[in-house]
């Protein structure tokens, strides 16, 4: 059924989450699981400069961390990229050719959360690949 999982990570508790709830799938079916940070360029294109650079790093680092809390299994692939949160995320789910697509429900904080809850919209309208959103519980 699923031999490859996709799940967007932007550092909040709902992309915690969707992370642990990828693992355990993945675990489950035997898939492959990819996990991408996106650092939006969205606001400056154009823009490309050392602090951005360093901005990518610490995606970098804070991705591997929250893999690391999630799983111990090291076959998972972790990519950070620049650009529109939903169309980069569309596009490395079919650059990898990803069979499902995991999201948490919301975005850290007050405008993380408007930029992240966008982002789950647009993936929600745009993309041709089942989607599944996963909310925090009431334990969490």
């Amino acid at each position: 059924m699923y031999e490859t999982l996709l799940v967007g990570m932007d550092g909040s508790d709902f992309a915690q989450k969707a992370l642990e709830h990828a693992v355990e799938l993945s675990q489950a079916v035997g898939a492959t699981l990819h996990v991408i940070t996106v650092v939006d360029s969205t606001a400056n294109p154009m823009r490309f400069s050392v602090t951005e650079v360093d901005e990518l790093n610490q995606a970098k680092a804070t991705l591997v961390e929250n893999i690391t809390d999630a799983t111990d299994d090291g076959d998972i692939t972790a990519e950070v990229r620049r650009g529109d949160p939903a169309d980069t995320l569309l596009a490395y789910a079919a650059e990898i050719d990803a069979d499902l697509v995991l999201v948490g429900q919301s975005g850290a904080g007050q405008l993380e959360a408007t930029i992240f809850g966008r982002t789950t919209e647009q993936l929600a309208e745009q993309t041709q690949i089942p989607l599944t959103i996963v909310p925090l519980s009431d334990e969490d």
